[in-house]
């Protein structure tokens, strides 16, 4: 068990407490120099931003932890910004909140027992690469994460961390040495469904040890610092595989999207000309022109446009790969710039926001682009659509570079991970409508963002599109989870 309330020191026996606008403090260390940021008198804004010093009666503190139970069932926010500082978050700081990401400072070095349990949807949590001590249950119950990355300096993982965490399917160890663990840390996961990645040279330490050996699959991979930047690939190997479910239809529409090795030259440079085959066709005479495309320092240039018929008078900047934290993009600005591994591969992500600070629908991944049904060509779609297109899977000969269900080729039998296959849904008339294409449901459940399960139901056959009635729902907002043979998928969504 870890520690870490916000107390009166008999080593501080001049600690004193204090308000300032939102928050309430608690002066920490032996020369008062430092605070703990124990709770809240405002009820935070969806995005809460936590200061990382405060200024009372002309002294300046710095902000260096968060006190026991500070925000524990706060349903208000869902986007955190830590103070630069923080060093520790105490017991049951966040337990219960509605969060949706979660982005650590570097100099976090302790997380308490409970301090995120039961949160709202988190797909991936990468921890920082200085924490110590993760307290018991400090994940426990987050039903939608995905994916957790725990950095080398973790010598101590108490019991039940990620526990009751259902469709979790990617563990990252950066330690050769396996942590000391406490019990159950993965109760109720399913280890033939998630990967453990270790570092090289240690996975014959991993299979013997416990809290570790349960997981069917291990495997090697490399660290971050093994990061280099990764082009689009213009060879004529690459492909983008999508679905597009329309509206009414039986079975989705199928595209393949080739940037191709034929060379065109447009105003004086030289581009790669994309093509389309319907319905994954390979014959020359069935492909469609969507445009061209070049990469030069980092960046992606595209000419043509095959939906309006028309093409540039110039080219147009689809992507640049230089870009900082807000930075602006379209009509977006880049809120995050992850490093995250796709087939043991490390690639820079960037997740964006609206100008009035909501989130954007897509992201982008370097060397593959935006992920909506236009794929590379037109990244942040903000477009309405009566249609459920998405990306399945990018691949480059037989590697998958980005992991799912890929309807045009062999590799159909990989199985699906939840961050791609995506399913598509929509809530209309007060009735939840989920499409599952070539994943056939089974199972769905739905849940509060504080993990209780209000709806479970069980098919008597698989089916590939799902109606749930929500007349008995309060308004809100709700996670679903749906299930087949072989996997787990889920999705939020709001009831008004």
């Amino acid at each position: 068990m870890v520690l870490f309330a916000c107390l009166l020191s008999a080593l501080t026996v001049q600690a004193f407490e204090f308000t300032v606008g939102k928050y309430r403090y608690y002066t920490t260390g032996a020369d008062n120099s430092t605070v703990c940021l124990s709770g809240y008198v405002l009820k935070p804004s969806w995005k809460m931003v936590l200061p990382s010093s405060v200024e009372y009666e002309g002294k300046n503190y710095l902000v260096t932890s968060l006190g026991d139970n500070a925000f524990n069932g706060c349903q208000d926010f869902n986007r955190i910004i830590f103070p630069e500082h923080l060093i520790s978050i105490g017991n049951g700081t966040f337990k219960g909140c509605d969060i949706y990401s979660l982005s650590f400072p570097s100099s976090l070095t302790s997380i308490g027992d409970s301090a995120f349990k039961s949160i709202g949807y988190v797909s991936s949590i990468v921890l920082p690469q200085h924490l110590i001590l993760i307290g018991d249950e400090a994940f426990e119950g987050c039903i939608g994460l995905t994916s957790i990355d725990i950095p080398s300096s973790t010598v101590s993982i108490g019991k039940n961390v990620f526990a009751k965490c259902t469709i979790l399917r990617e563990v990252y160890v950066r330690n050769a040495s396996p942590s000391i663990v406490g019990k159950s840390i993965f109760s109720g996961i399913d280890r033939s469904l998630c990967a453990l990645y270790v570092p090289i040279g240690s996975k014959d330490v991993f299979a013997t040890a416990d809290g570790w050996k349960d997981f069917q699959s291990i495997e090697e991979t490399v660290d971050k610092s093994e990061y280099t930047y990764r082009p689009f690939i213009m060879d004529g190997t690459c492909e983008w595989q999508s679905l597009e479910w329309k509206m009414g239809a039986d079975k989705p529409d199928v595209n393949r999207r080739v940037i191709s090795n034929e060379d065109s030259v447009y105003q004086g440079r030289t581009y790669k000309i994309i093509y389309d085959y319907p319905s994954c066709s390979v014959k020359e005479e069935d492909r469609v022109y969507v445009g061209l495309i070049r990469e030069e320092d980092k960046r992606v240039y595209y000419a043509g446009s095959p939906y309006s018929g028309i093409t540039y008078d110039t080219e147009k900047l689809l992507y640049d790969f230089n870009m900082n934290v807000g930075d602006s993009m379209y009509y977006c600005r880049v809120s995050r710039i992850d490093t995250i591994q796709r087939s043991g591969v490390w690639l820079r992500e960037y997740s964006f926001i609206y100008g009035d600070g909501d989130d954007c629908l897509d992201f982008i991944i370097e060397g593959i682009g935006c992920l909506n049904f236009n794929g590379i060509t037109d990244p942040l779609n903000p477009g309405f659509t009566s249609t459920f297109p998405w990306v399945q899977c990018v691949l480059h000969g037989d590697n998958i570079l980005y992991k799912g269900y890929c309807p045009c080729s062999s590799l159909t039998s990989q199985p699906f991970v939840e961050d791609v296959g995506r399913i598509s849904f929509y809530v209309r008339d007060r009735q939840l409508c989920i499409h599952a294409p070539n994943q056939p449901i089974t199972t769905l459940k739905i849940y509060t963002l504080d993990g209780k399960l209000i709806k479970s139901v069980t098919l008597a056959e698989q089916m590939d599109e799902i109606t749930c009635s929500l007349e008995e729902f309060s308004p809100g907002s709700y996670l679903f989870i749906v299930g087949s043979a072989d996997s787990q998928q889920s999705g939020q969504f709001i009831v008004q």
